[in-house]
């Protein structure tokens, strides 16, 4: 995760949408596993909505 973190700080294109995941990642909002991101997104929402 550091040297992600130093990649990021240097700047990452936002052509794809990457950026905003990268930092999803790195705050703790998204899990390391993408695999489990559908399903805390949506525990994220349930909490936001309620």
């Amino acid at each position: 995760m550091s040297e992600l973190w130093s990649l990021v700080c240097q700047g990452v294109p936002d052509a794809t949408g990457i950026c905003s995941t990268l930092w999803k990642l790195l705050l703790g909002y998204l899990l390391p596993n993408c695999g489990l991101w559908s399903t805390e997104l949506a525990k994220k929402l349930a909490i936001t909505v309620q």
